[in-house]
């Protein structure tokens, strides 16, 4: 399998899945360097390219980092918010409360208050401890199980 990379779009791309759809300023990546990017990137390395196209891992100044992790933090907030309890559901729990539609609120809080908890954790850690923080598994989410909080 041939791997690509692209300037333009940021992204990789392989002969066998997009085929002509690669876009014409790919260029060809080791499947070895690939893996060498993929592990940089999930230390907090942001993939970016050369002047010649090539991709290559740039890891953040601290602050930025911290950025960025707070950003992931809040996206992931949001995803589990909809995962559990889509707008359209808080709309018809607002409009017509219930105590289902009540326990589905406390469940959004407490993501929000995780999503709290995590962020004051990446504002407070230093740049070792940063590389450390796994947002999307944070022990701080409440695990929730066939709609409930737990």
């Amino acid at each position: 399998m041939s791997l690509f990379y692209s300037a333009r779009t940021g992204g990789f791309y392989t002969s066998e899945i997009h085929g002509a759809a690669t876009p014409d300023d790919a260029v060809e990546v080791t499947s070895d360097r690939h893996r060498e990017l993929m592990s940089a990137q999930a230390r907090g390395a942001v993939i970016v390219p050369t002047p010649n196209g090539h991709p290559r891992a740039r890891f953040p100044e601290i602050e930025e980092r911290r950025q960025i992790l707070i950003s992931t933090t809040r996206a992931e907030a949001s995803r589990r918010i909809r995962a559990f309890s889509p707008e359209w559901r808080q709309i018809n729990d607002l409009r017509d409360p219930t105590p289902a539609g009540a326990r589905r609120f406390e469940a959004i809080d407490a993501i929000r208050c995780a999503c709290g908890r995590i962020e004051a954790e990446i504002a407070a850690a230093s740049a070792t401890e940063l590389s450390e923080i796994a947002v999307k598994d944070h022990a701080d989410w409440p695990q929730f199980e066939t709609g409930k909080a737990t």
